[in-house]
Order: structure tokens, then sequence, then C-alpha cells
């Protein structure tokens, strides 16, 4: 632990932490310390707290996909309009019109 001289004087309050794993081995200390509000009887003492090591974040996955014989998802295929399956379609036919020039008029 790397901390300054000062956090052993009287007037901070020490608080050692002792971080276990699944077997009760310590693989860290911490030291912590706080300014003290007022003097007690118990100012020297140094507190001590076992830490242990909590279980870390699970993933959270999505359902299994489910296939039929065939090989493909199970489930009706949602339809697309017209629109949304030839939209690229009107967009080209209305950008050929607008670069198209019209024919000279005299």
């Amino acid at each position: 632990i790397l901390t300054s001289a000062s956090t052993f004087t009287p007037s901070y309050k020490k608080k050692f932490l002792l971080h276990v794993d699944e077997k009760g081995e310590v693989y860290h200390i911490g030291l912590s310390t706080s300014a003290r509000a007022q003097r007690s009887e118990t100012e020297d003492e140094v507190e001590v707290e076992v830490v242990r090591r909590g279980a870390g974040p699970r993933p959270v996955l999505n359902k299994p996909v489910v296939l039929n014989r065939e090989g493909r998802v199970e489930g009706k295929e949602v339809e697309k309009t017209f629109l949304q399956k030839y939209w690229w379609a009107l967009l080209l036919f209305v950008a050929v019109q607008f670069l198209v020039g019209g024919g000279d008029e005299k």
C-alpha cells in the first residue's frame, strides 16, 4: 500500500480492507482513511474489514433460434409492401426524369 505518512496520525480513522477469493486467500489489501469528527476513546483502534469476491456480471443471451426440418426459421415471414421492396427503383426513375433534359423548343 502506498500512502502518505499523515494518514497514520490520530486525527484519521483507519480501515484496512482485506479482499479474499473463494478459497479464503487474500489477493489484495486496501487502506482507507477518513477524518474524525471528534475524539473518542477508541481513537487508536484500526478497523479491519474482510471483503469477499462477488460474482461478476453475466451476459444476457437471446433465445436460441429454432429451425424446422428444411433448415428455415419457424413462423410466418413478414410481407413487405411494394414501396419497401422497390423504393430504390422508384428513386432511380425519379432521378432519371430530373437528369434527362427535354428537347429544345424553337
